[in-house]
């Protein structure tokens, strides 16, 4: 079959029409963002972090992360047969279960005009998943927030790394992730930051 759409088309299509034109305006990346960054402005503890949203803001986007979260727990283990808290066997069994195939049949029967699309709820609750695993295994990041939601960050006070799981999900579902393998994507992503860390310590 002929690869899957790029990443940057995808997010242009299915993402980006639900953005205001403030925050498509404020947008530092035209498209997805990259897999890490560094920001010296999120080596400090959350409360010093900078702000992107209102009090109220924050706490909505949070709340989509949960709800996001929450039904990718419900929909894996009923559609997986996967039980407990979600871990790298969940990342590993979702990111199998979606080949090329499988995803560009999501795309192909998704309108972009309709915000509850399978592809969306796809890339969303597949980067909730990883957003909670993630954390899970690293509890120290915390959420740096923006809105609409997916354009938020998992943040390392220690090194001011930063990870956009959600991006991730889109590239997973497109042609520039979906052979990358998303459990070991995870990782080497954590062993990346503590490595960091410890330059940061002995410098």
């Amino acid at each position: 079959m002929p690869p899957l759409p790029h990443c940057a088309v995808l997010f242009e299509r299915f993402f980006l029409p639900w953005h205001s034109e403030h925050s498509t305006k404020s947008r530092v990346y035209e498209a997805t963002f990259p897999d890490m960054i560094e920001d010296r402005s999120l080596a400090a503890s959350p409360a010093n972090w900078p702000r992107r949203l209102t009090d109220e803001g924050e706490r909505e986007s949070l709340r989509r992360i949960e709800v996001m979260t929450s039904a990718a727990h419900s929909d894996y283990a009923q559609q997986f047969g996967l039980a407990g808290d979600m871990g790298l066997t969940w990342i590993r069994t979702v990111d199998q279960y979606y080949d090329c195939a499988k995803i560009q049949a999501m795309i192909d029967g998704s309108d972009p005009a309709d915000f509850s699309n399978d592809y969306v709820i796809l890339c969303c609750e597949f980067g909730a998943a990883l957003g909670h695993v993630l954390k899970q295994r690293m509890p120290r990041l915390g959420w740096f927030t923006d809105w609409p939601y997916w354009d938020s960050w998992l943040a390392d006070p220690a090194t001011g790394i930063a990870i956009p799981p959600f991006h991730w999900a889109i590239k997973k579902m497109s042609e520039c992730g979906v052979r990358d393998g998303f459990a070991e994507k995870v990782e080497a992503c954590l062993q990346a930051i503590e490595d960091r860390r410890a330059e940061i310590d002995a410098s």
